[in-house]
């Protein structure tokens, strides 16, 4: 029974950061789809940009991922998977903040840029998940960091994905209710 493995709570305290982590960097990878219309309509009262600015807002992330990631894989050799975790969520949190309060087009790209530094380190993250969970558990970990991270991104209510998981999809067609059970049908054309 997992209520009785102290081992096992151990490996949920270090799953739950990192979650949380792959969650946010989730939202922030989606989050350009609901700030540059914000930013790019007329109506706009506080922050207005061009087409081009909207697209370096949207796009600075991916090249700061890149220098986080070359920048997180020392820092956790050095200081230890935990402080450079600890490390990730805190300049995380601190991108959000920077977002929040962003007045101009500058500091839009600047949080941004903090948020990718942080995001560059969720694969490395997810080393360090695997390195301490229990071989037997370690798929069910590392597929709930993967579900976190893209849980904002997709199209699909919870109960949608509840139902998914258990087998029972509404309004498919026989043909999809058999792929997902893993039963091979034949299909005449």
């Amino acid at each position: 029974m997992c209520s009785a493995d102290p081992s096992f709570w151990r490996q949920i305290f270090i799953l739950i950061p990192a979650c949380l982590h792959s969650f946010s960097g989730g939202f922030m990878v989606a989050f350009p789809a609901v700030l540059n219309p914000a930013i790019l309509s007329p109506n706009s009262t506080d922050i207005t940009a061009t087409s081009d600015q909207a697209s370096w807002i949207a796009s600075t992330n991916g090249i700061s991922e890149i220098i986080g990631f070359l920048i997180f894989s020392p820092i956790f050799q050095i200081f230890g998977r935990k402080v450079a975790g600890m490390g990730l969520n805190v300049i995380m949190v601190i991108g959000w903040l920077t977002l929040s309060l962003a007045n101009s087009i500058t500091v839009l790209v600047f949080a941004r840029a903090i948020q990718g530094l942080s995001i560059g380190g969720i694969f490395i993250c997810a080393i360090t998940l695997s390195e301490y969970a229990n071989p037997h558990r370690r798929g069910y970990f590392m597929i709930m960091k993967k579900i976190s991270l893209g849980a904002e991104t997709k199209d699909r209510t919870l109960q949608e994905i509840e139902d998914e998981i258990k087998g029972t999809i509404r309004d498919s067609s026989d043909a999809d209710k058999h792929l997902l059970s893993g039963k091979v049908i034949s299909v005449d054309t």
